[in-house]
């Protein structure tokens, strides 16, 4: 029934589901922020409707209370492992305050706890290829409606199969492929069927196309730090000129063909470079980029 979660009870080859339970809702479906943790306790700052509470609202735990922490890396990837009580409390490289979901409970003891979890830095992450490579990465993930989903980058013209490279990601993150839904005209994204212990998560494979950018100097006295770089259409990547003197210089004075913009640029201590950051058009084709030094109004 949609809607519904089940977990499994009887499997066959640790594939087929051949007797299941209705897990019945928690008390507290959402992500809350966690306001205090102690030995074997810890307090949220919602109530039993989803609102903020004054008072808080304490949980206990004990010896078979169940942890998993769903960690977004600074590298853009999930991180899905079996954690404790500690993994709630506040640490100088993530992010603040620690989210967490209670799953299954009994009472006000906590029996599976999800805790959420942030690297500083994570949210800066860009989702742009850089040099020749094709990459993809879970970039959401929704333990409450079991749903989540796979940003996958190839470049132009390769062989290389998308759900084979989004498949390696959900390996990398720990689960367990099942099977694929192959996409149709209403809904033409695959899923990738994957389970993580006795959960199945269905996830959307959203495939993005990756385009060669040829670079070359407008001048022969400049040298670009790139002959060429994949970019995603409208993606960004960096890049230093070198040669000529770029004092007092900025992004203006910066010049690109194509349709491409430059929209930032740090000149090097001694004058003679400038690192530019380059914003591609909405690419739907391999394309060259001549770069150059455009003088001042």
């Amino acid at each position: 029934k949609k809607g519904v979660l089940y977990k499994a009870t009887k499997t066959v080859d640790e594939q087929y589901i051949v007797e299941f339970d209705v897990v019945e809702p928690a008390k507290y479906t959402g992500k809350v922020d966690v306001v205090t943790v102690g030995v074997d306790a810890f307090w949220i700052d919602k109530d039993q409707a989803g609102a903020a509470n004054y008072k808080n609202v304490q949980f206990d735990t004990n010896d078979e209370t169940v942890y998993v922490v769903v960690e977004y890396t600074v590298d853009g990837k999930w991180k899905i492992y079996s954690g404790d009580i500690n993994d709630m409390k506040e640490d100088d490289d993530y992010e603040k305050p620690v989210k967490v979901q209670v799953v299954e409970r009994d009472e006000e003891t906590a029996e599976l706890v999800y805790i959420y979890k942030t690297e500083k830095g994570a949210d800066e992450k860009k989702p742009t290829v850089g040099g020749t490579g094709e990459s993809a990465k879970i970039v959401d993930l929704n333990t409450e409606t079991l749903v989540g989903t796979i940003d996958v980058i190839v470049r132009n013209g390769s062989k290389t199969e998308a759900n084979d490279l989004a498949k390696q990601a959900l390996t990398d993150a720990g689960y367990k492929y099942n099977y694929t839904i192959a996409g149709t005209d209403a809904n033409p994204k695959d899923v990738l069927v994957a389970t993580m212990g006795d959960r199945q998560t269905k996830f959307i494979v959203n495939v993005k196309t990756a385009y060669k950018v040829t670079i070359k100097s407008a001048h022969t006295s400049l040298t670009p730090s790139l002959d060429e770089v994949w970019v995603l259409p409208l993606g960004e990547f960096d890049l230093t000129i070198s040669g000529g003197d770029w004092t007092g210089c900025t992004a203006a004075n910066v010049s690109t063909t194509g349709g491409f913009t430059v929209t930032a640029a740090e000149v090097a201590k001694d004058s003679k470079s400038i690192t530019a950051t380059i914003t591609a058009p909405n690419l739907t084709e391999d394309v060259e980029l001549t770069v150059g030094w455009q003088a001042k109004a």
